[in-house]
């Protein structure tokens, strides 16, 4: 560690960012990842009588969150709702519906009333939540079918997919059950948590908004981290004064967890921060394939399906060695996943591979540390016969 380094590190700046980043409650008990984790935080906030103190607040936040991305000229269900004339009469918030054709994440049924025509209309809001997940195959279309199947015109029905990445495909998308509005963590933090954060009271949450938006830093572990104000405005602080030390370290691959946070903050606003960083950490190959930032999953899944179709692995019982020594699992049976009554969400099924006939599930998504581990330990183990020129990371 050089001393410009040091200055850094011993920083009040640097103190501060770092407290954020290791003392939230998240952080601390590793269930970030979670969805349900998630979809129970925004129940509670969505909630009448949320424990937040808010009312309807952010629900009204949510309502012109939707209006705004409502863009598509097919749809425009909550064209007529202006909350300037309109009030919310009655609003239930339930998670985990279940219906024919799945499990709904979260069910918000609202009724509107207008104040000018003094006319009242009844809403629901079927929300897909996937953190770090993607749709299961034809959830969307699924889910509209069947609420179109049973609609009598009493109420309008509003599909809303909620996901950290912007651009995220739908199986629904392009069809007659494509009215699916799709939002972002960055969004909902932007114009909801971040507004509600400040007409909490922070004395009687359990867990305030705040407590809760500190838990995003844990996603950089996924490079799918969405950045706060409070974030934004720590990591401006550190760059402003120690700026060719912070490029100093991205250029020497330092990226300890604090790093990747600070890197992934500072990306938002400085191309140089994130062309520079973004380069680095999306650079591993399997087999001559290079994989880019996001495909680290796809990396492991490949690597998995080179292993069982060259007979490294024949067995069931032989997954369990997958797991190496912090007991992540790479890839399950089709038994322990039809058992499995959590995080059922975090693994996919391998197409057509099978081990004794059963299907197998991988690991949804998988870390940069994830991914070293595995590497590292599948290298280690001669009798899988993958050397670090098969496999290459390069941060």
């Amino acid at each position: 560690m050089n001393s410009n380094n040091k200055d850094l590190f011993n920083s009040d700046e640097w103190n501060e960012f770092y407290n954020y980043c290791n003392n939230g409650i998240f952080k601390q008990i590793d269930f970030f990842r979670y969805e349900d984790v998630h979809t129970n935080y925004l129940k509670s906030l969505f909630e009448k009588d949320n424990v937040f103190q808010l009312g309807s607040m952010p629900l009204e936040l949510l309502i012109e969150l939707l209006k705004n991305n409502d863009d598509d000229k097919t749809k425009h269900k909550l064209k007529d709702i202006d909350l300037k004339n309109c009030v919310i009469t009655e609003f239930d918030t339930k998670k985990q519906v279940y219906i024919d054709s799945g499990r709904l994440d979260l069910l918000i049924d609202f009724s509107i009333y207008n104040k000018i025509n003094y006319s009242e209309k009844k809403y629901s809001i079927i929300l897909e939540n996937k953190v770090l997940s993607s749709e299961r195959k034809n959830q969307t279309k699924d889910y509209q079918k069947y609420y179109e199947k049973n609609n009598d015109g009493s109420i309008e029905y509003i599909y809303v997919f909620l996901s950290l990445e912007k651009n995220v495909k739908l199986s629904s998308d392009g069809s007659k059950y494509g009215d699916y509005i799709k939002i972002t963590y960055q969004e909902l933090i932007d114009n909801v948590l971040e507004e509600c954060s400040k007409k909490e009271d922070k004395n009687i949450v359990p867990i305030n908004i705040d407590e809760y938006l500190k838990g995003f830093t844990y996603l950089c572990e996924f490079d799918l981290m969405p950045n706060t104000s409070k974030l934004e405005s720590l990591v401006e602080k550190i760059f402003k004064k120690y700026k060719d030390t912070i490029y100093e370290l991205l250029d020497n691959n330092q990226y300890d967890y604090e790093l990747k946070v600070l890197f992934s903050a500072l990306s938002y606003k400085y191309d140089s921060i994130k062309n520079k960083y973004f380069k680095v950490i999306g650079r591993c190959e399997f087999n001559k394939k290079e994989y880019k930032v996001h495909e680290k999953t796809k990396m492991v899944l490949d690597l998995l399906i080179d292993m069982i179709t060259h007979n490294k692995i024949a067995r069931l019982d032989q997954l369990k060695e997958l797991y190496y020594d912090s007991g992540w699992e790479v890839v399950i049976s089709e038994d322990i996943y039809h058992n499995m009554t959590s995080r059922r969400d975090n693994f996919r099924v391998l197409d057509n591979i099978k081990l004794e006939g059963k299907s197998l599930y991988y690991s949804f998504p998988v870390s940069r540390d994830e991914l070293k581990g595995f590497v590292n330990f599948v290298i280690k183990n001669k009798k899988y016969g993958y050397t670090d020129e098969d496999i290459k990371l390069y941060y």
